[in-house]
């Protein structure tokens, strides 16, 4: 075994004795008091419940704040596909045209007649 640990001059017997009367004292002080704990605890329970509410509306509010903003980028990447649509749609048609034209040079050069 280690070391014991000698506790001299304390009396443990009177230690518990005072443990308890300090322990009576508290339970009677509060019995006389009762009405102003309860009016102090129904007082913190109400804060707490405001601290609450505000919380939840300054997390409301940034989630809203985010959702705003992501439908923003939202809108701005739709906007950046309808036009990247629009220029695929030129580009097509600017495609079709040139093999068009390809097509009535070649006739043109083999001898062949106009469009």
């Amino acid at each position: 075994m280690g070391n014991r640990i000698k506790l001299p001059n304390i009396d443990f017997a009177k230690a518990r004795d005072d443990i308890g009367r300090l322990a009576k004292d508290v339970a009677k002080f509060v019995g006389n008091h009762r009405e102003k704990f309860l009016g102090g605890g129904l007082l913190l329970v109400a804060a707490d419940g405001i601290r609450v509410r505000l919380g939840r509306k300054k997390d409301q509010k940034a989630f809203e704040e985010s959702s705003v903003k992501q439908q923003k980028v939202a809108c701005k990447h739709e906007a950046e596909i309808n036009a990247l649509r629009v220029e695929a749609e030129q580009a097509h048609e600017a495609n079709r045209r040139v093999d068009q034209l390809e097509r009535i040079v070649k006739n043109i050069t083999e001898g062949g007649g106009s469009e």
